[in-house]
């Protein structure tokens, strides 16, 4: 039992273990979809947030290029057309806090106009502060555009006196050629936009505690994460080069070719969007005149990290309500297998001892010398012992396509149905019934039947049962002792009445020979003659004595012999012995005759 206890316990822990680690590996792989999920809806509310932001940077700059002021400076550059340009512009900056400086410079670099950004409000730069910017890379960028192309700059830290400004000012700096009507260039206007409060918004929109939200500039660098200390690497020697792009290579290429997606790698997740950092790809670029130099379009990339090490602990702290169930599964698969084995243990026994049971009667039916058999109830074999060819002669499926009543001769069927219908009507048992069969041979075979009923579940009566006996042999051997019984009882009879017959006829002269010899005694004798006579009588006496023994046993066999109780002397009857026998025993030499004497106490009653 114990060994079946085991083979039912360890597979159904192994299933139970294997069960729950699927459902365990289901529920992990569902949170690790809703965490993507989560990523990628967390990527697409900074996508959102970043483009509506330059949306509206984009669209606030074409408004103020396409101010009636600056259209009339650059028709006629007076001195009043520019006080108009300047209080037109003022009141842009008032509207559009989101710029950090708005600046016009003339062709040589030199600042026209700055408008600087304050919490107060814009601020317009006296024009004795006004500072040369012809060394700064976007004068010299500006200065190689077409006509009506716009420059955009890439998102970098504000500058002032050759130092980066703290706190960190991130500015786009977009600007345009100024022309006259003749095509003359006057200047060109510089918008530099604050990205602070674009940045930190999209930074705040995140949906998840586990993933690392960053913004990535066209080359890969942080513009910003949850680690401060590695943004705007390009700007400082010390970090150039140390970006994204470095750290991982493979992530960096696939979302350049991409765009957006997510990326699975042995360290965890990256969930990935690119934004235009330029007109291109928003609503303004598709129905207004602006073009922006391909150098210029830059694509930046909002990316969730999810590393694997912080889901598999974050997943792993719902894995105690799968280990109490693992230990209530093992702990009822134990109570279950148990009962099981038991049961199992409890069947296999009842399987041996049925198997044992139908090894037994299949080796008794089998080798019995007696024909088994069943049928239904019209008579069709159902079920036959291998016997069957030894007693008729047939085999054991030629027996399966035939009645009973086939394997019997006309008359012998006609009277065995007989019986058969009254056993059916009855539903009763037969005992010790003789029907003669005819062997496949064409001999006659008798045999002695006794048969029960086969009833169903329900009751009814679905056929007979029976086993039968050659007696054919029997019943030849029976009839022969009966013919020799009777030739035996004729002969006695015979024998009886010719004994019988001789008896009579003996003992009518015997009647005679001993009537003469008693006559003859009354006569005057020697005592020699007196002797013979004496001698003659009394064996007359004896051979009558025989003869009527004769008739007695003939009485015997008859069944007619009385018993009688008489009294004799024992001294006559051995005297007459005696006498029969001396005349014998005289011949033989040295023999003396002793007569014995007698007293009346020898009558025997």
């Amino acid at each position: 039992m114990f060994t079946a206890f085991l083979t039912l316990f360890i597979p159904a822990v192994f299933l139970s273990a294997l069960a729950i680690a699927l459902f365990l590996y289901a529920d992990m792989q569902h949170r690790i979809d809703l965490e993507k999920r989560q990523e990628s809806a967390s990527v697409s509310s900074a996508y959102d947030g970043i483009s509506m932001e330059l949306n509206i940077v984009f669209q606030s700059i074409l408004n103020a290029l396409n101010r009636g002021s600056l259209k009339e400076y650059a028709a006629v550059p007076s001195s009043e057309n520019f006080a108009r340009l300047v209080s037109d512009m003022y009141s842009f900056a008032l509207d559009n806090n989101q710029f950090d400086q708005i600046r016009m410079l003339d062709p040589a670099g030199m600042e026209l106009l700055r408008i600087n950004r304050s919490d107060s409000g814009p601020v317009l730069v006296p024009e004795e502060n006004l500072a040369d910017k012809s060394r700064r890379y976007y004068y010299k960028d500006i200065m190689e555009l077409a006509p009506d192309n716009i420059y955009i700059s890439r998102l970098d830290l504000n500058i002032e006196n050759g130092v980066v400004e703290v706190p960190y000012k991130p500015i786009i700096r977009i600007g345009t050629k100024l022309l006259d009507r003749s095509g003359k260039l006057l200047g060109i206007m510089v918008f530099n936009y604050l990205a602070d409060n674009m940045l930190n918004g999209a930074w705040m929109l995140r949906s998840s505690d586990q993933g690392v939200l960053m913004l990535l500039d066209h080359e890969g660098y942080w513009l910003q994460s949850d680690t401060p200390s590695q943004h705007w690497g390009f700007m400082f020697g010390d970090t150039l080069g140390i970006n994204f792009a470095q750290r991982h290579p493979g992530v960096w290429q696939q979302m350049l070719q991409t765009g957006s997606g997510q990326i699975a790698t042995s360290d965890g997740v990256f969930t990935y969007a690119a934004v235009a950092a330029s007109p291109a790809g928003h609503t303004i670029y598709s129905y207004k005149q602006i073009h922006v130099p391909d150098k210029y379009l830059r694509d930046w990339f909002i990316v969730s990290y999810m590393p694997f090490p912080s889901m598999t602990e974050f997943l792993w702290a719902e894995g105690l309500p799968y280990s109490m169930a693992f230990f209530l599964v093992c702990l009822l698969s134990m109570v279950g297998t148990f009962m099981r084995a038991g049961f199992l243990q409890e069947r296999k026994e009842a399987v041996l001892a049925l198997r044992k049971s139908e090894e037994r009667f299949r080796g008794i039916v089998e080798t019995s010398h007696d024909w088994i058999w069943e049928m239904d109830l019209s008579g069709w074999i159902t079920y036959s012992s291998p016997r069957i060819r030894e007693i008729l002669g047939y085999s054991v499926e030629e027996a399966y396509g035939k009645r009973i009543f086939d394997l019997m001769s006309y008359n012998d069927a006609r009277t065995a149905w007989g019986h058969f219908m009254k056993a059916v009507e009855n539903a009763a048992a037969v005992e010790h019934h003789e029907n003669a069969f005819q062997h496949k041979a064409g001999l006659r075979v008798v045999l002695e039947s006794n048969m029960v009923p086969m009833e169903g579940d329900s009751g009814e009566l679905l056929g007979f049962r029976g086993i039968a006996r050659d007696v054919t042999e029997k019943k030849i051997v029976l009839s022969q002792l009966e013919t020799a019984r009777k030739e035996a009882e004729n002969a006695s009879r015979a024998k009886g009445e010719f004994l019988a017959r001789m008896s009579h006829e003996i003992r009518t002269p015997m009647n005679a020979v001993i009537g003469m010899c008693h006559l003859a005694l009354k006569t005057a004798l020697t005592p020699k003659q007196f002797d013979y006579l004496t001698k003659i009588q009394s064996s007359a006496n004896s051979l009558l004595g025989v003869i009527n023994d004769v008739l007695d046993f003939s009485k015997i066999e008859a069944g007619k012999l009385d018993m009688e109780r008489v009294r004799f002397n024992l001294e006559t009857t051995l005297t007459n012995v005696a006498s029969v026998n001396s005349i014998a025993a005289s011949v033989l030499p040295d023999n003396d005759i002793v007569t014995p004497v007698w007293d009346n106490r020898n009558v025997i009653p």
